[in-house]
């Protein structure tokens, strides 16, 4: 059996918690509470397209930091407006994100794959692909027959509880968030006060802000795809980022 389509412990775990919250993708039936006022939010009345699955790569849980065992989650803002992930099946959307991240096939995905990259010990594509879970801030998108998207912020509230969910099963060591509304959802969740530590992009555009909870590591990140000097197809990125994860990585490792 391939690797995408492996059930193992975790990913049956968030398929049923999408099954119980009915969020599971869907182009006609789908089920979730909050659907009517997404859909009713924003500033028109397009086709609203529902759901998105997480990715959970098949060793989550097994990348390791400096020799210590770490579960990463990364969480983003949306997959986008072209409408194509509400039509794959679990196993598509694993095989999609572990490709983008191995081949580094768009900025969303070439950044995250920068990032697992600098931060774990196993530096191999094909091997850190497998070791992080991934989701989405909101799970559901308005029609733009594009990667644009017009998240509202009855969206953005309405999905924060699946997300908190889908946290505490996952239950991660680190999360990392990608763009300003994860980050301003997981900070009122979490209720996270002031970072232990900031690192500021030199023209003011992008910031990385560390954060603890209890035992839980919170990198806050500007989402790749909107950073200029995110180079994610020539294999760089911006210093400040850098420092971030350098001090991260002491973090995890002074951590309990």
């Amino acid at each position: 059996m391939d690797s995408d389509s492996q059930n193992t412990i975790i990913r049956t775990q968030i398929k049923k918690l999408y099954s119980q919250l009915k969020i599971v993708p869907s182009t006609t039936s789908f089920g979730c509470a909050h659907l009517l006022s997404c859909q009713r939010s924003g500033k028109d009345d397009r086709r609203f397209h529902t759901g998105n699955w997480a990715y959970v790569g098949v060793d989550y849980g097994k990348a390791k930091i400096q020799g210590k065992q770490v579960k990463i989650l990364f969480i983003a803002m949306d997959r986008g407006g072209y409408g194509g992930q509400v039509k794959e099946e679990f196993k598509d959307t694993q095989r999609e994100f572990r490709s983008s991240t191995e081949e580094r096939k768009n900025p969303h995905m070439g950044g995250v794959s920068l990032i697992m990259k600098e931060l774990v010990d196993d530096k191999e594509p094909n091997v850190y692909s497998h070791q992080f879970a991934l989701t989405n801030a909101v799970k559901c998108s308005k029609d733009t027959k594009s990667m644009q998207t017009r998240t509202s912020s009855t969206m953005i509230q309405n999905c924060a509880n699946h997300l908190d969910k889908e946290r505490k099963v996952l239950s991660p060591d680190l999360i990392i968030t990608q763009g300003s509304h994860p980050y301003k959802t997981i900070k009122r969740l979490l209720k996270l006060g002031d970072p232990t530590d900031t690192f500021k992009h030199p023209s003011g555009r992008g910031a990385c802000e560390i954060f603890k909870h209890e035992s839980l590591i919170v990198l806050t990140t500007f989402h790749p795809a909107r950073l200029k000097d995110m180079k994610w197809s020539q294999v760089t990125m911006p210093k400040y980022m850098e420092s971030a994860i350098r001090k991260t990585q002491e973090i995890v490792i002074q951590n309990p």
